[in-house]
């Protein structure tokens, strides 16, 4: 037991635990230390309980996460779906203003650099007539073609860009060719090996 003025100091922190007792005809008070083990295991237990449930909220909104990229991932893919389809269709697609953005930014303001070769998507997309294809070509390269395919393998057409080192574009104009409205894939292909594929859509009225 613990007397005197240290029971005293601590009466205002632990209340409960500080009791009195008289001797000599004077007050005194007293504090059994074994009561600080027994608040400190509380203070443990409780502790553990809080870590114990927010562990279990954690995973709780990490399934819950996990759960909604799912469905944006799927609502994606139908959305892509849905577009290829109407396409297909001949039916224009309406553009979203990031769409349009990402659309009227030139080569120069979102340049292509690098020591690999690179194929960025047509601008515009989908088109009727004619789009651009930006790309990159090492100073290495030896030979590069750019080759557009239907969705059945077939080449439509084949361009040379050999002589055309660093970035560049490369001007597409379908107009003279009997396509079908449809997606169709160009394929940046350098020294003989394939390096880039993109899809485009072409729109036929």
């Amino acid at each position: 037991m613990v007397y005197g003025i240290m029971a005293q100091e601590i009466k205002d922190d632990f209340p409960h635990s500080v009791g009195t007792f008289w001797e000599g005809g004077e007050e005194y008070y007293s504090f059994n230390p074994n009561n600080l083990f027994f608040m400190g295991m509380k203070v443990i237990q409780e502790n553990s309980q809080k870590a114990i449930e927010q562990e279990q909220q954690i995973s709780t909104l990490e399934a819950q996460l996990s759960a909604e990229k799912n469905r944006n991932d799927q609502l994606a893919a139908d959305i892509e779906a849905i577009k290829t389809a109407l396409t297909n269709a001949g039916i224009d697609i309406p553009v979203t203003p990031a769409e349009l953005e990402s659309r009227s930014a030139t080569p120069e303001q979102t340049p292509l650099k690098s020591d690999t070769p690179k194929l960025r998507q047509n601008i515009p997309n989908p088109f009727q007539k004619s789009t651009t294809i930006p790309y990159y070509l090492p100073t290495h390269t030896q030979q590069a073609s750019l080759v557009i395919h239907d969705m059945t393998g077939k080449v439509v057409a084949n361009y040379n860009l050999s002589t055309q080192k660093g970035q560049g574009n490369i001007e597409i104009d379908l107009s003279g060719f009997d396509l079908k409205g449809g997606i169709y894939t160009y394929s940046l292909y350098v020294n003989k090996q394939l390096t880039a594929t993109q899809k485009m859509s072409v729109l036929r009225k």
